[in-house]
């Protein structure tokens, strides 16, 4: 009978180790792959994406508020509570219209008072930022009073 001498013996314990090694490497290969398609046919986002989002989304608001009160900015100065309130006022309501699935995704309903407050909180923090940012523009005319004031 064959293979019952010893010496007749073949080990395939290192081949069966390397098919293992690589059945295992192909298998986290596709796991990977499919944990990817997963998140993205979800929709998921992790925190660090939906901040970015938030964050540009405010910048865009507040540029867009800069530009829509300008008569005010050129009335009272860039540091005036008015003039704060007025950017304020235009970019949340800029952000609620063209950014609400970033809103959705942060978990922001700008409908509920809990939402409303976290959207107003969003604006006044990026507030000093852009408007610093806005205030340096040539876009944005000088004023006599405040950052951007006209100097002699």
């Amino acid at each position: 009978m064959i293979g019952t001498d010893p010496s007749t013996v073949i080990s395939l314990s290192g081949i069966e180790q390397d098919i293992l090694y690589l059945v295992g490497t192909v298998l986290l290969a596709l796991a990977s792959w499919a944990a990817q398609r997963l998140v993205k046919f979800l929709n998921l986002k992790n925190g660090d994406a939906i901040a970015a989002n938030l964050t540009d989304a405010a910048r865009k608001g507040i540029k867009f508020g800069t530009m829509q009160s300008l008569d005010v900015i050129k009335a009272k100065g860039w540091d005036h509570v008015d003039t704060h309130n007025a950017i304020g006022n235009a970019a949340v309501q800029f952000i609620t219209d063209k950014f609400p699935g970033y809103l959705k995704d942060a978990g922001i309903d700008p409908a509920t008072p809990e939402g409303a407050k976290k959207l107003a909180d969003l604006v006044t923090r990026s507030l000093p930022d852009g408007i610093a940012e806005a205030a340096a523009s040539p876009a944005t005319p000088p004023t006599n009073t405040g950052i951007g004031a006209a100097q002699p």
